[in-house]
């Protein structure tokens, strides 16, 4: 995953975005094969990945959008 965070971010021009979203349906929770905690999970685990790489990415939250579901990095 760090690579391929690595490689968008370089590919981002100073001042560009990277924006990611996810979502789950909540009849998929109730399913007993998926890995809820995982998907639900994958957004937070994606945002410690990407804050740790030395390309510098900053997050910003514009307004109305849940941080549990979507992540906005700007390249400074």
């Amino acid at each position: 995953m760090a690579a391929i965070f690595a490689l968008a971010a370089r590919a981002v021009q100073p001042d560009g975005a990277l924006c990611f979203d996810h979502w789950t349906w909540e009849y998929h929770l109730g399913l007993d094969w998926f890995p809820g905690e995982l998907f639900n999970g994958l957004i937070p685990l994606a945002r410690e990945v990407a804050l740790s790489l030395p390309v510098a990415l900053e997050e910003t939250t514009p307004e109305g959008l849940d941080r549990r579901w979507w992540m906005v990095l700007r390249r400074t």
